[in-house]
Parts: structure tokens; sequence; C-alpha cells
């Protein structure tokens, strides 16, 4: 799979699709203009937290709204 996101996602987006066994690789966009909050950084902290936690305590998946479709 190749991910293609920004500077500030594409670590995470790596880091989940290895977790659950998906062989990516990812191509960086150019950054988007963000506001260098504390705030901006802490959620993204939290975030990877959130990710650590639903991957490898509480086993967590995501949830899909409609049928499964296979990918070729």
């Amino acid at each position: 799979m190749t991910i293609v996101a920004d500077d500030f996602h594409l670590p995470r987006a790596l880091y989940i699709a290895h977790a659950v066994g998906i062989d990516a690789i990812g191509f960086q966009t150019a950054s988007l203009p963000r506001i260098n909050s504390p705030w901006t950084y802490a959620r993204e902290v939290g975030a990877r937290a959130a990710v650590w936690l639903d991957l490898h305590l509480l086993n967590r998946r995501p949830r899909f709204l409609g049928p499964r479709e296979d990918i070729l």
C-alpha cells in the first residue's frame, strides 16, 4: 500500500499500517501550513498514544459502516 500524507500525519499512518500487517510505504506531500501551537503537538502525542493503546492493549479494530470490499 502507498500512503500519501503530510509530514505531520505520515508517521502515524505508517505505524498503523505496519502494526496491522500491511506492507506500506509512504510519500510525503508538501507540508501544510499549520499553527505551531503546543496544543497541536499535544494532540498528536495523544493521538499516537491512543493508537498504541487501541492496537496493543485494547485490541480495538476499525468499525465499518458498509459491506466489506475486497481489494485486488
